[in-house]
């Protein structure tokens, strides 16, 4: 992995949009869903696991961990932007339910 691997990763975070709601709505656009208070597979890990052939992601209300393959953490604590956040914590307590699943 290269050292602007993150940064890529942030800036595809940033264009799911500068809002929960527009965030929930590119989701949908892309027929993703996840389970709520699960890092490993909350709709944004799904989305970035959906998008990456070689790593796997976990995301949390804070930050996004890069994994191997074996699911073994390679860089931990990669911030999230501010809209991702709060739709974390949003889906995290019951909103957007049609993204569950």
């Amino acid at each position: 992995m290269d050292k602007t691997y993150p940064t890529r990763v942030y800036k595809k975070l940033e264009k799911l949009g500068n809002t929960p709601d527009e965030i929930a709505e590119n989701l949908r656009k892309e027929n993703i869903k996840g389970s709520a208070m699960s890092p490993s597979s909350c709709p944004i890990a799904t989305y970035l696991n959906t998008h990456s052939k070689t790593y796997n992601f976990s995301v949390g209300l804070t930050s996004f961990s890069i994994k191997d393959q074996n699911f073994h953490i390679i860089q931990a604590a990669n911030a999230v932007p501010a809209a991702v956040r709060e739709f974390v914590s949003k889906f995290d307590n019951g909103y957007y339910p049609d993204l569950k699943g």
